[in-house]
Order: C-alpha cells, then sequence, then structure tokens
C-alpha cells in the first residue's frame, strides 16, 4: 500500500523560497500554523517577525500548484477572536482550507488560562455573519475537523472542536514527537519508542518492518475512549 499522502507542517516564512521545491521533491500538501493576520501581533508573537513573509509564502504555494492547503488557526479569547472573520474573508478568493482550532489544555493546568477558552460553537456563530455555512461531506481520513463551505468562497473553513466536543472514538491520528516516541493522542493515551527500536533492534528489514508494525499496532491500542483533557507536556515536546 505504500505511504500516499505526506505533508509538512510550517510556520509560512521560508515558503516564499522553498515551495516550488517541495513540490518538485513530492510532498502532497502544506499545513500552515498562522495564529493571527495582523503584523503587529505576529511580531510580537515571533519576536520580530514579518508577516509579510507567510503571505507571500502562503501565495507561492497555490502558484506552483498546491492542492489541499490547510491553515490553522487556535483562536483566544482576548487575544486573536477578534480576528475571526478576517480568518473567514481570507479564504473567499484562496483554495485553502481554514481550520479554526480550540484551545488545548497543554502543559501544567495553571499554564492554561480558561478564560482565554472559546468553543467552536461561539467561533462559527461569528462567521456566519459573512455567510452560511454549509456542510461538506466528510471525507474518509480527511481527520478530525468538521467542515463546511460559505457559498462562492473558493477555499473551506473547519473546525476542531477538541475540547467541547470530543472526537475520540473517530480519531484516526497518531503523532510521532522529535525524540522518537509514537503517540497515542495529544492529551492522554501511552506511547511508543520508536526510535529505541530502529537504533537498538539487530533485524533485517523485514524483521525491523514487523517490529514497527507491532508498535503501530501496539500504540493504537492506547488510544483514549475520550481524552482526560490536559497533557502535562507543553506541544513543542509533543509536536504540534
Amino acid at each position: 500500500m505504500g505511504i500516499n499522502d505526506i505533508a509538512l507542517t510550517t510556520n509560512g516564512v521560508n515558503l516564499k523560497e522553498y515551495a516550488g521545491a517541495l513540490k518538485k521533491s513530492g510532498l502532497s500538501r502544506l499545513n500552515i500554523s498562522l495564529d493571527t493576520l495582523r503584523a503587529d501581533r505576529f511580531s510580537d508573537i515571533t519576536r520580530g517577525g514579518n508577516i509579510q513573509d507567510v503571505f507571500d509564502g502562503v501565495e507561492e504555494v497555490l502558484k506552483v500548484g498546491f492542492k489541499g492547503t490547510k491553515m490553522n488557526a487556535v483562536i483566544m479569547r482576548g487575544q486573536n477572536d477578534d480576528e475571526i472573520l478576517d480568518f473567514a474573508r481570507y479564504i473567499l478568493e484562496r483554495d485553502i482550507e481554514l481550520r479554526f482550532i480550540e484551545l488545548m489544555a497543554s502543559g501544567w493546568k495553571n499554564m492554561v488560562d480558561a478564560d482565554r477558552f472559546m468553543p467552536s460553537s461561539e467561533i462559527m456563530e461569528k462567521v456566519q455573519e459573512i455567510g452560511e455555512l454549509v456542510p461538506i461531506k466528510e471525507r474518509v481520513g480527511g481527520g478530525p475537523a468538521t467542515i463546511y463551505k460559505i457559498k462562492g468562497a473558493l477555499g473551506s473553513i473547519g473546525f476542531i472542536s477538541a475540547v467541547s466536543k470530543p472526537f475520540c472514538s473517530t480519531c484516526n491520528r497518531l503523532r510521532l514527537t522529535s525524540d522518537g516516541k509514537l503517540r497515542s493522542c495529544l492529551l492522554s493515551g501511552g506511547d511508543v519508542d520508536v526510535k529505541n527500536i530502529l537504533r537498538t533492534s539487530n533485524l533485517d528489514e523485514d524483521g525491523l518492518a514487523n517490529r514497527l508494525t507491532e508498535a503501530f499496532i501496539k500504540v493504537t491500542t492506547m488510544k483514549p475512549i475520550v481524552h482526560s483533557g490536559e497533557n502535562k507536556a507543553v506541544m513543542n515536546q509533543i509536536g504540534g
């Protein structure tokens, strides 16, 4: 069967320069993480970054022919919720899937201010000031987002409601961390150290493939029925 979809998650800063090369290398699609469309906020978040670099990168991604590009925005009350309509308007003329993501508890409880949490239902209500949200038929393997279309828009809008409406029972995602652990869930569950398997196993190619298959199956059985809602690891340790 093999791998038929390879995606790269990026902050988009260098896409203007590298989008063409990434396309030629065989990359399937891109996920761009962007929590603001405002230059001043972007500069504050990135400690001096220029948001125009991201905008130019997005246009280059579309120009070289990438399909299925996603833009992820975590909406936080009092921080960037005043940009919801700006984000929605951004995809009206661009073939991008904008995904509004609920703030998830990452790290110790006191690192997350509950007052900043904004449920998808409120975000959806705000978006509908632009136009009616029409549900799009669920794609097989399409991930946790519920996708909608605004009439006449080139792009689409998805909502990932991991906190207000957990989708654990239908979750088909595993995550490989930067230190080589395969995780069953962002917020709970367990993991298997696949880096250790790769570096210590004295096996031929077929034997190693079998060990890795066993690891994937084991992690899948660790997926929780419903996540705990919190995780003591911070997001940059997990890889998201």
